[in-house]
């Protein structure tokens, strides 16, 4: 029997905002799971493999300080995660495949990187609340878990998000519409729920800076079939 959902979780109270902002992130960038999650989400009965190749693809788009985790002091670290399938086609093929009409199908089972997250959060409040969870991540990859053997399944057989700039980039392009949607509508200012100057994303490091060193790790070579 799945287990039960917790409301709040180190400390932050789940979400149950559904406003036009925050389901900009179910268009582009959909929400990542942690193992727990995959003990909600899964029906009672259901064969985690292939539940996982219906529903799920792996992402390489987090990526961590070595140090902040207990790896190489200067390293840049990419810890695969478990995030839901994308539509795949059309216009809005980088939406989460449980967005349907702009609702959430499985909103009482949703992962917590939907649960947890919403507009109201800083920026440090969220990298605080994800920093908590990837090492429930880094735990299950270092002890062969369950979510660890998915992410290796589906990294094997090429069901990947896409890249993270991309989906960052995308996310960019729909704050700026509804932005502007918002400013058509004459909305007081106190109402306009996206400033451009927080959404830039990082500049990159000019070419004499080199990048540290990126490792993925836990999953082995693809295998080829």
């Amino acid at each position: 029997m799945p287990i039960q959902r917790s409301e709040v979780e180190y400390g932050r109270h789940a979400s149950d905002c559904d406003c036009p902002a925050c389901l900009i992130n179910c268009r582009a960038m959909p929400g990542f799971m942690r193992p727990k999650d995959l003990e909600i989400m899964i029906p009672d009965g259901a064969d985690p493999e292939v539940w996982a190749r219906e529903h799920l693809c792996v992402s390489f788009g987090t990526i961590v300080r070595g140090e902040q985790f207990g790896f190489e002091p200067g390293s840049q670290v990419i810890i695969p995660t478990l995030v839901p399938k994308h539509i795949g086609e059309g216009e809005e093929w980088m939406a989460c495949h449980w967005l349907k009409n702009g609702r959430c199908e499985i909103h009482p089972r949703k992962p917590c990187g939907c649960l947890f997250y919403d507009c109201k959060q800083t920026r440090e409040e969220g990298m605080a609340l994800s920093s908590r969870f990837m090492e429930e991540v880094i735990e299950d990859h270092k002890a062969d878990g369950l979510y660890h053997r998915l992410c290796q399944m589906l990294y094997d057989e090429d069901q990947i998000a896409p890249d993270r700039e991309i989906r960052q980039l995308k996310i960019f392009e729909l704050y700026d519409e509804l932005r502007k949607q918002q400013q058509q509508e004459q909305l007081p200012p106190r109402q306009l729920l996206i400033k451009l100057e927080d959404l830039r994303l990082p500049a990159k490091r000019p070419p004499e800076q080199p990048q540290p060193p990126r490792k993925k790790n836990w999953l082995r070579p693809r295998r080829k079939y």
